[in-house]
């Protein structure tokens, strides 16, 4: 048995521990939290994506108490491991609070159990305590205590339990409908409303910062023109929403490059990587995707790892509303456009794009500046 006391973010971090971990070979990875939330899970999805490449099957549940869990997360979770599971207690006066991390294989396991939940702030920057226990599977002690732990995943996960469901994308839209679940801007906005209460602050301030997040792998910071003679035809979802460009969209001093959306339209936008904090005592989170801009004479740009940002000011900022901002990261594409056009952001069915993006003035001809498709 080797036990180490992991107190973060002075000494280590859970999510630092965890990455390092995910480097040996095991046979499984479990994971049993309280919350799960973008943030922790796309800092993680490396090293699940590395164990699984290994053959390391990954098991993990998820409790959704006090809408903690963000259903961003659970989405994620979903697409990446090979077990999720929900442990849910209706009755209120019982949380589903575990924070457990496992790691096993023929020889040996490593668990870390502590106040570390599945997310930005439990893996990295919350003041947090934990044990990392080493055990030795040919010794009976560590085996037992194995054992246990292996005992409790399957209680968790018992799906002849009333307590327990396995997650599938139709359990997820039924947690999502009937209120268990909430949109990580939705999270936000509640919690934004809580620190907009005036008080004295009678503490000081300390900012722990985590590391960036991972870039998606098949997200190319290059751009790519087709050329007419290479149109390629996608499908295009009556979905989508404009906007009426302002002098400040296109303003090549102005935050250049960025073109502010109204908030609205967030659910729109693929997953963010969850809220973070800024050396201004602000918050940003971000999320890169592909697009396809058609210009007017019909040519096709495909643009890689175009970038939108949530933006949430301090509380006491003089303009404290959260924005959201696009950019093209092109700046051939970006320099066409001039005050009033109207960009069209169509959603389609293409794998690997989120948005055709065109030039549409008809959408602005009753005068508004924005809006969703109808």
């Amino acid at each position: 048995m080797n036990v180490k006391i992991i107190s973060q973010p002075i000494s280590n971090s859970v999510g630092s521990i965890i990455n390092d971990l995910a480097k040996e070979d095991w046979n499984s990875f479990y994971c049993m939290v309280a919350y799960a939330k973008s943030s922790g899970v796309l800092r993680i999805e490396p090293s699940i994506r590395e164990l699984k490449d290994k053959g390391t099957k990954c098991y993990f549940v998820v409790g959704i108490d006090q809408k903690n869990t963000s259903y961003e997360a659970l989405e994620q979770l979903h697409e990446l491991v090979d077990e999720l599971y929900i442990y849910h207690n209706e009755d209120i006066n019982s949380t589903f609070h575990p924070k457990i991390y496992l790691f096993e294989n023929d020889e040996k396991a490593v668990v870390i159990v502590g106040s570390n939940n599945l997310t930005g702030g439990g893996l990295y920057t919350n003041n947090e305590q934990s044990i990392e226990y080493s055990m030795d599977l040919r010794l009976k002690e560590d085996l037992l205590n194995y054992q246990m732990l292996l005992d409790t995943y399957k209680m968790y996960s018992n799906e002849q339990s009333e307590l327990s469901n396995r997650v599938d994308l139709n359990f997820l839209k039924q947690l999502n409908d009937n209120n268990y679940t909430e949109k990580e801007y939705q999270l936000e906005k509640q919690r934004k409303r809580k620190m907009n209460i005036i008080r004295e602050k009678l503490f000081g301030f300390i900012r722990v910062i985590p590391p960036k997040l991972p870039k998606k792998k098949n997200m190319e910071s290059t751009s790519k023109v087709l050329g007419k003679e290479r149109k390629v035809n996608y499908k295009i979802l009556h979905e989508g929403f404009w906007k009426r460009l302002s002098k400040w969209d296109v303003s090549p001093t102005s935050a250049p490059g960025q073109i502010v959306i109204p908030i609205r339209f967030m659910p729109l936008f693929p997953n963010f990587s969850g809220l973070l904090p800024t050396p201004m005592q602000a918050q940003q989170e971000e999320v890169y995707f592909n697009v396809l801009f058609i210009d007017e004479d019909g040519t096709q740009i495909l643009l890689k790892n175009t970038r939108a940002i949530h933006y949430v000011p301090a509380a006491t900022h003089g303009r404290p509303n959260p924005e959201l901002r696009f950019t093209f990261l092109n700046k051939k594409v970006f320099n066409v456009f001039k005050k009033d056009d109207v960009l069209a952001f169509y959603k389609t069915d293409e794998e690997n794009i989120e948005f055709i993006i065109k030039r549409n003035p008809t959408l602005a001809e009753n005068g508004k500046k924005f809006g969703f498709f109808e």
